[in-house]
């Protein structure tokens, strides 16, 4: 019998969670497809726990502190879900835990391949009048979806495809000028068509943005600060600064503050919105559900808010700490190209959301390794100390 490629599957698995996000106005035929993906992907992850438990061969070889961390993030995650009712967070968690065995670059190139046929099926949909073109007016801008459900959609994915091709064309080769060129060209292009077309502006700063991290990385001024302490710290703690700026930020408006309310035009409105979700659900342990008091003129864009609301105190802290940690990851293996992308998505999550959910951005996949970083830490640690209590207790 021919033994069963659970590798596809999860690509497929994938595939179906991305093409989801971008047919959001059929999701009729998509909702079977993605209960279908849960199921899947929890085979997986039960053949994957299988196959490691028959490595054991005595109770000693049971690692205790993989054990309790995994229960801990899946009782956070399950706690949070009960009360959100977001699933996002079930695609989260399941894609993270089936990822063993896989290669992220593999899981680069399935987003690459199929968000790239997605919308272009989408806008060709569109086109023959099989999907709505819903427009939208900002002032006088009158802005296009193309098909999807919000014109930010668009330009949101046109990005996060550019940046696919970046950090594949990067990720193990060296810069050069002609590069650099060629990204700024394809760059400038997308962002034009962006900004006439649906008129994003968080997805054309983020092109602008990944375009000035790879001329500073050419130039080296990375190189020449990468040991600044300052600049380290600032950087594997940037979610927790925008946390804190997004409080604080927020009350300054509620309070009629002059800053609070200048940020508040600067962020076309966002601060009034995030007052308008905290006067309603306040800030509670565990999250609540907001699904039918947020719509698409009632929305909260900014990342933040978004997490401390609708996922509660308990889970902002685990994100604070779980970005903290893999950013100091990319930071001190020197994965620059994935760090400044993680950096852009971070920095974009006050003006949008969706760049921190993981069937918008595949890049969130690179938290497998920093989970398992974490243990392979948390172990060595354990290992260090009873070696210094066994070399202490033999020289007594």
């Amino acid at each position: 019998m021919k033994k069963i490629n659970f590798n596809i599957i999860y690509y497929f698995c994938l595939g179906i969670f991305i093409l989801s996000g971008l047919f959001r106005t059929m999701q009729q035929i998509f909702d079977p497809l993605e209960i279908l993906a849960y199921a899947l992907l929890i085979i997986k992850i039960i053949k994957d726990n299988v196959e490691e438990c028959r490595k054991i061969k005595s109770i000693k070889d049971i690692n205790k502190k993989k054990i309790l961390i995994n229960v801990g993030i899946l009782a956070l995650f399950g706690v949070a879900f009960a009360f959100s009712r977001d699933v996002t967070l079930v695609k989260f968690i399941l894609l993270i835990y089936a990822f063993k065995g896989l290669e992220f670059e593999k899981c680069v190139k399935v987003d690459l391949y199929v968000r790239t046929i997605g919308v272009i099926a989408v806008l060709l949909l569109c086109k023959v009048g099989v999907i709505e073109d819903i427009l939208v007016t900002r002032g006088d801008i009158v802005r296009h979806s193309l098909g999807f459900y919000h014109p930010n959609v668009f330009g949101d994915n046109i990005s996060l495809i550019f940046f696919d091709y970046i950090y594949l064309s990067l990720y193990n080769q060296s810069i050069t000028w002609k590069k650099i060129a060629i990204y700024s060209i394809i760059g400038i292009g997308l962002s034009t068509i962006i900004y006439f077309v649906s008129n994003t502006r968080s997805a054309i700063l983020a092109i602008l943005m990944i375009l000035i991290g790879i001329i500073l990385k050419k130039i080296n001024i990375i190189g020449k600060i990468k040991e600044n302490k300052l600049l380290k710290l600032t950087i594997t703690n940037i979610f927790i600064i925008l946390e804190i700026f997004t409080i604080v930020i927020t009350i300054l408006y509620y309070n009629n503050n002059y800053i609070g309310n200048l940020v508040n035009k600067m962020f076309s409105l966002r601060l009034y919105y995030n007052v308008q979700f905290f006067e309603h659900f306040g800030i509670t342990p565990f999250g609540v559900n907001f699904n039918g008091f947020s719509n698409s003129i009632m929305t909260l864009d900014m990342a933040y808010s978004n997490i401390l609301i609708r996922y509660g105190i308990f889970f902002t802290i685990f994100m604070c700490i779980i970005f903290k940690k893999l950013l100091k990851y990319l930071y001190e293996n020197k994965n620059y190209i994935l760090m400044v992308i993680f950096l852009i998505f971070i920095i974009n999550g006050l003006f949008e959301n969706v760049w921190l959910r993981i069937e918008r951005n595949i890049f969130m996949l690179i938290f497998y390794q920093v989970v398992q970083q974490y243990i392979k830490d948390k172990n060595l640690g354990k290992q260090k100390e009873d070696e210094r209590v066994q070399e202490n207790f033999t020289q007594n």
